[in-house]
């Protein structure tokens, strides 16, 4: 072999050596962006559940009066002028020895 034959070699072998360093860390970045779009899209469409959700129940508060009361009753503690609300306190659990 010539020399030029061995300096082609080399400096092709030098050229695949580079790409390789330069490409892992690329290659790398792209995967973990790949990663996190997709966790990024699982929480985009849990996102749109929820809002979805609550629309519902903005819309249920506005146009359904038994939803209103129903609130009212659950998380205000409300009652009608006749009625009587009881409450009751869970049980203590008695202590282990």
């Amino acid at each position: 072999m010539k020399w030029t034959d061995y300096l082609f070699t080399m400096i092709l072998v030098l050229v695949i050596a580079a790409s390789f360093v330069i490409l892992i860390p690329a290659y790398t970045e792209y995967k973990n962006a790949r990663t996190e779009a997709q966790h990024l899209r699982q929480e985009v469409l849990r996102q749109e559940l929820q809002t979805h959700q609550l629309r519902q129940q903005v819309q249920a508060l506005i146009h359904d009066p038994a939803t209103v009361e129903r609130v009212a009753r659950e998380k205000l503690g409300w009652c009608r002028e006749d009625e009587m609300i009881y409450h009751f306190e869970p049980l203590a659990e008695p202590e282990q020895q």
